[in-house]
């Protein structure tokens, strides 16, 4: 019997995937937040969803409907510009830690499904 995929819901990508990065401290899940981005439950959909990134302005954080030009999904590929910053999550020695191919698949299907706040 194989195992499901987790539904593409936000609450699913905060459990699955924010409290899962490795960075000590939690790079955004307190502070300081790195590149300005706070990853708290109460206002993590708020400071991702349709908002300018950080370290690319030009930018959205999450494109509702869009993960190839979500800046947190080419951020979690390690597919950003060379001046986009570095590639997340780290891990606690300041590395690239990939997510497994569930993760991003969740990641990715949540922000397909238009990144809907459930």
């Amino acid at each position: 019997m194989s195992a499901t995929a987790p539904s593409p819901t936000f609450k699913n990508v905060k459990e699955r995937v924010f409290t899962a990065c490795g960075g000590f401290p939690a790079c955004h899940r307190r502070g300081p937040f790195a590149g300005a981005l706070n990853l708290t439950d109460e206002l993590a959909y708020a400071n991702l969803v349709g908002v300018a990134a950080d370290g690319a302005p030009d930018k959205r954080r999450v494109v509702p409907g869009d993960p190839t030009n979500s800046f947190l999904y080419q951020k979690l590929l390690n597919t950003q510009g060379p001046e986009e910053g570095l590639a997340m999550p780290k891990s606690e020695g300041g590395g690239w830690t990939k997510l497994t191919s569930t993760q991003l698949s969740l990641v990715k299907r949540s922000i397909a499904a238009g990144a809907p706040n459930n």
